[in-house]
């Protein structure tokens, strides 16, 4: 994988770490924006495993 897709992707999973769903959705549009800006894209099925390990991160 890239490194600057890793790197966003890190994170993300540093900042998602905690949260709840209702404070993920600002939290995932600042994230695609940002990915825009870069130029940097997501597959499918990196998109998946993303909200997967978000899911898992959150709190209650």
């Amino acid at each position: 994988m890239d490194e600057k897709k890793l790197r966003l992707l890190n994170d993300f999973q540093k900042l998602s770490e905690g949260k709840s769903s209702e404070d993920m959705i600002p939290l995932v549009l600042a994230f695609m924006e940002k990915a825009k800006k870069e130029n940097i894209t997501f597959s499918k099925d990196e998109i998946s495993v993303l909200f997967e390990e978000a899911r898992k991160g959150m709190s209650s």
